[in-house]
């Protein structure tokens, strides 16, 4: 079984590259962490670097603007949640919310 690294943080966020075997959750536990939006769009690009796919493709999959899609990447906090949605599902990853201590 691989989880993410996001995932070790106590963030849900699933996608098809795996990252860590699951042996490294089992040395460090580590305390849920909230991402910023920041952070988020790193992950959104480090993906769609990941997948080889341009800004441009990546818009016209998720079907938004390539300025919009640079917005959400820059961590530019006005993105909207149906946006979101749109570009990780056009880079193969699910949004998730998880109850804080389950």
């Amino acid at each position: 079984m691989i989880v993410s690294k996001l995932e070790l943080a106590g963030i849900r966020w699933s996608h098809a590259a795996p990252l860590l075997p699951v042996k490294k959750l089992l040395q460090a536990p580590r305390k849920a962490k909230t991402m910023n939006v920041a952070e988020l769009g790193a992950v959104l690009r480090s993906r769609r670097k990941t997948l080889n796919l341009t800004q441009s493709e990546t818009a016209d999959l998720a079907d938004i603007s390539t300025r919009v899609l640079s917005d959400l990447e820059n961590g530019r906090e006005t993105v909207r949640l149906d946006i979101l949605t749109a570009v990780a599902t056009a880079l193969g990853m699910t949004l998730s919310l998880k109850v804080k201590g389950s």
